[in-house]
């Protein structure tokens, strides 16, 4: 889970349009020796805009999800061996959103 607030709506706007730029061209990479394989995954709309990631390498799958709302950037993940559970990370999403949002309001 992270957030990551900017110093203006633009700015995350901004960052999180170029994080779905490098998603439309950026399909794997290594590192520290092993392939990342990525692609993109459908997720629910949270906040103004959304999307999700799945990342494959050695037989593992994470998946994470980002959410742009207003001068933040939300994201939650989840990943393992056997199941990486799509359906969990989209309520630990919700729920972070619903929280960062309860938090800008006071």
């Amino acid at each position: 889970m992270g957030i990551r607030q900017y110093a203006s709506a633009r700015d995350a706007a901004e960052s999180f349009t170029a994080m779905e730029k490098a998603l439309e061209s950026c399909h794997q990479e290594t590192y520290q020796g092993s392939v990342l394989k990525y692609s993109p995954m459908s997720v629910d709309k949270l906040g103004d805009r959304s999307l999700g990631v799945r990342i494959d390498s050695d037989g593992a799958t994470a998946l994470q999800q980002f959410t742009l709302d207003g001068p933040t950037l939300i994201n939650v993940g989840t990943g393992g061996v056997a199941d990486a559970g799509a359906d969990t990370a989209t309520k630990l999403l919700r729920e972070q959103v619903d929280r960062y949002e309860a938090a800008a309001r006071k």
